[in-house]
């Protein structure tokens, strides 16, 4: 099997990694933190010192069973998160994240199903600690077994190497003097886990002897079949002859692919060609892009100018708006109040103008029974004749059968005899109850009037205050309630759009960040096709684990300010492009990797040979000196030395006047350079005057050996944050939508709310107005019945009640005679035939138009004047109370 399939099967073979860690209450990490996802192959913590990379690594020894005494501590309590900023915490504990991976490439790999572990320490404050796999409690035995069963020894701790263990390490012999100790080859047969097979090995060892032996017996048997090959000679020249022309063959492929390649280079060539043209395309687009940004920073100034001014147009609009609410909510109440009494007023002029309708109407009515007096009389004296003519008519036809029906009529006439006194006595007494029964109602009228219109306030109370409880518990409520909610809403609104801003601040700062990220990868990308294949080759095999001692490339090894970055890459020059390692023996096998691989020449700073700077690194420079190196920000210690090398004691100015000062001393002169990136060296030459000087970029994220995936990557992840960021600035603006909506709500309701209580006041108003009323209508409805009326009113119905009993009497005699009378006229009539009967009835109607008239008459006589001063009074009664409430309401209106 070859190396390349050994390298590929080896690829395809599961292992363990850790995917990324929890850590809870953790030593200095307060609360819930998450760090990772770690890479595959290779991860670093970088951050400045005191910032807890430390401590990263004492959570991998605590979970994986550290004592205390291991991580520098004297219990292990200690790990407990204590801080002023949080409350104190019970309890700490640490999550590691492991999964089983398959590799396919440089980056790419595959998750085995169903291999992810997870496993959990925790300590509490008595330094007692427990432990979780897969979040079910186990123990230490059981995770060294579930982990030593995937290649991970935490009996030995070789997966892990601490600071100080490499010197230890280096010191080893290469084999241990006894059983006791490790050497040097145990040590690696522990961390590649080949030490349970030395067993093994001196097994085989015995049983390479045992073949041995039997080797010289087969060779002895070889000897015998080699004669047998000599006889096989002829054959095997035909088949050498065979692999001859194979081999031509070969050859002539050969010439067909170096003539493929030929061509192939020409093209790659013309894309060279094409991508000098677009590379000098690109400048001009930045220029074109910076340009831009200029006019981008102007009119940014011009918007928060004008935003300045909006917000003050805003304020006092909104001003306005409120004044303006306040004098609507006035007006509101004022015509809520104008309207309710315009409406009480007409009601009361309505009733008081049907009054004196019913006034008018009886006084009309006194006047026609007065105008009338003339006709009636003429009337009764036209049915006195009528009656006369009947009855001259009827005592002819009498006559005419007189001799036939003498015997009926003296028995008629002996029972009308006996009947006119009955009858006049009855007549009499009717006339004089229809009379009580007329004086009666009047009265009646009279002293109900005050009952009926206390009755009427009393509805009307009871009306009011039904009104006033639905608006207190339904209208008010309702409005109440939806106020309420409105607010809620609000604040919620109000909570999501401040959450909105700080998502798009964060967006805005994230897609500034990718579009740095970008940039910088474009030019990695471009340098590397250029002229960085070594640099790229040494940092891709320092990072598969084939080359050791390589620091980085030292432009990516500190940070400084945006400010001086034009200064750094002007003092140190290609030196930032140097690449570091820590001795030279590492860096001969970076030489001997690069003549090996052809991938061309590579300077390197050698950090052990460089010692002998730390002394003038570490010297105090005056105050009013600057010096450059001092600026930058360096996460290691060892790596200074490298910056110090590049930069030396080169100092950095604002401009060129206080550059040329601080270079030349009266005693010394001094390696300047300015913030804009002229040099001034210290034998007095100056650079950087001319073009553009470019930019040290310290401190970049993107690596030297950065792939096109990686930045189409980035491109994606800036195309997805500036959805995002579309979609988090429409949601804000539906948000400011929805606000202005609730808001404007919210007045509406306090309007509305406002126009209950108006209404609820004048209901209460009205109810106080007509409880006031009440007494005085009852007094006056005492009054009455205490009144002569009332008395008159009492004594009447006990008189109209003893006259009725007295018309009963009178009416049993005259029933009982016009029935005998009757019976004996139907005698008359049957002998007298049709024309006596005719004018009987003749007779009869006009009696009965007589008496209709004489009863009218009498009773217009008792009844006009009385009618008339009774109506008049009752009005004036009842209506002046509202009189004196009409006064009152037009005075307050």
């Amino acid at each position: 099997m070859v190396d390349s399939d050994v390298e590929e099967l080896g690829k395809r073979r599961p292992r363990l990694m850790i995917q990324a860690l929890r850590l809870e209450n953790f030593k200095s990490y307060g609360g819930v933190v998450n760090v990772g996802p770690f890479h595959k192959n290779f991860s670093a913590i970088v951050g400045p010192n005191g910032s807890g990379k430390s401590n990263v690594i004492d959570a991998m020894l605590f979970v994986f069973g550290k004592r205390a005494k291991q991580m520098r501590l004297n219990k292990i309590a200690e790990l407990i998160h204590n801080s002023e900023s949080k409350r104190p915490a019970d309890s700490a504990s640490v999550t590691v994240f492991l999964q089983e991976i398959i590799d396919n490439g440089d980056a790419d790999y595959e998750v085995v199903e169903g291999s992810q572990i997870e496993i959990t320490r925790t300590v509490f404050k008595n330094s007692t600690s427990k432990y979780l796999v897969n979040q079910e409690t186990s123990s230490f035995s059981n995770v060294q077994q579930l982990l030593g069963a995937k290649g991970v020894d935490l009996d030995n701790n070789r997966f892990l190497i601490l600071q100080g263990e490499v010197e230890q390490i280096s010191l080893m012999k290469p084999k241990a003097p006894n059983p006791h100790e490790d050497g040097l080859v145990d040590y690696l047969e522990d961390i590649i886990g080949t030490r349970h097979y030395v067993e093994h090995i001196d097994r085989t060892a015995q049983e390479v002897e045992d073949a041995n032996e039997e080797r010289s017996l087969k060779l002895t048997r070889v000897r015998a079949a080699e004669k047998e090959r000599d006889a096989l000679e002829s054959a095997k020249d035909e088949a050498e002859e065979y692999l001859r022309m194979e081999l031509d063959l070969v050859r002539k492929k050969l010439l067909m692919y170096r003539f493929r390649e030929h061509e192939v280079q020409r093209s790659q060539e013309e894309v060279q060609r094409k991508a000098e043209h677009y590379s000098n395309k690109l400048q001009d687009q930045k220029v074109m892009k910076e340009r831009i940004e200029v006019e981008l920073a102007a009119d940014v100034k011009i918007l928060e100018r004008n935003q300045s001014e909006h917000d003050e147009v805003a304020y006092e609009v909104n001003k306005c708006k409120e004044e303006f609410s306040a004098f609507e909510r006035r007006d509101i109440s004022h015509r809520e109040n104008m309207k309710h009494l315009k409406a009480k007023s007409k009601k009361l002029n309505s009733s008081l103008e049907k009054e004196r309708r019913k006034i008018v109407e009886q006084k009309a009515l006194a006047e026609k029974y007065t105008e009338d007096r003339e006709i009636q009389l003429e009337e009764q004296q036209v049915a006195h004749r009528d009656l006369n003519k009947a009855e001259e008519a009827l005592t002819k036809e009498f006559d005419r059968v007189k001799q036939s029906t003498s015997p009926l009529r003296l028995k008629i006439e002996q029972k009308q005899e006996q009947l006119t006194p009955f009858l006049s006595a009855k007549n009499e007494r009717v006339k004089e109850l229809e009379i009580m029964r007329s004086q009666l109602k009047i009265l009646e009228e009279t002293i109900a009037g005050p009952e009926r219109e206390l009755e009427k306030v009393q509805e009307d109370l009871k009306k009011a205050r039904r009104e006033l409880e639905d608006l207190n518990q339904n209208q008010a409520s309702a409005h109440e309630r939806d106020l309420k909610a409105a607010k809620q809403r609000k604040a919620e609104l109000e909570y999501s759009l401040s959450k909105g801003n700080e998502n798009v601040a964060r967006l805005t700062t994230e897609i500034q960040a990718l579009r740095r990220q970008i940039q910088i990868s474009q030019e990695a990308l471009k340098s590397n096709a250029q002229s960085n294949r070594a640099e790229v080759g040494l940092m891709k095999a320092a990072h598969q684990g084939r080359l050791l001692g390589v620091v980085g490339r030292l432009s990516e090894l500190a940070t400084v300010d945006d400010k001086y970055d034009t200064a750094v890459g002007a003092a140190a020059g290609s030196s930032l492009q140097n690449i570091v390692v820590e001795t030279p023996e590492d860096a001969q096998a970076c030489v001997e990797f690069l003549r090996n691989h052809n991938l061309g020449r590579a300077t390197f700073i050698i950090l052990n040979k460089l010692q002998y700077l730390r002394k003038d690194m570490e010297k105090s420079v005056p105050a009013t000196n600057r010096r450059l190196f001092d600026m930058l920000q360096i996460e290691e210690e060892k790596n200074k030395v490298a910056f110090y090398y590049a930069l030396r004691d080169t100092l950095v100015a604002e401009n060129m006047d206080e550059a040329t000062k601080l270079a030349y001393q009266p005693s010394r002169r001094n390696r300047v350079v300015t913030v804009a990136g002229q040099l001034i060296e210290s034998s007095g030459a100056m650079t950087g005057g001319g073009g553009k000087v470019p930019k040290a970029n310290l401190g970049s994220k993107v690596r030297a050996h950065v792939t096109k995936d990686e930045s189409r990557e980035l491109e994606s992840k800036l195309k997805q944050a500036m959805e995002d960021l579309s979609r988090a600035r429409e949601q804000n603006s539906s948000l400011h939508v929805e606000l202005k909506q609730t808001n404007e709500s919210i007045s509406s309701l306090e309007v509305e709310m406002q126009k209950c209580a108006m209404d609820a006041k004048i209901l209460k108003n009205l109810i106080q107005d007509l409880k006031h009323q009440v007494p005085k209508i009852q007094k006056a409805a005492e009054m009455t019945r205490s009144s002569k009326e009332h008395v008159k009113y009492n004594v009447l119905l006990k008189e109209t009640e003893a006259k009725e009993i007295l018309v009963e009497e009178a009416s049993e005699p005259c029933i009982k005679l016009e029935a005998e009378i009757s019976v004996l006229e139907e005698q008359l009539l049957a002998v007298g035939g049709p024309a006596l009967e005719k004018a009987k009835e003749r007779k009869e109607t006009a009696s009965k138009c007589f008496e209709e008239v004489c009863v009218f008459e009498l009773l217009r006589r008792r009844c006009t004047k009385q009618t008339v001063t009774t109506s008049t009074e009752s009005t004036d009664f009842r209506y002046g109370h509202r009189d004196r409430f009409l006064r009152w309401l037009t005075s307050s209106r």
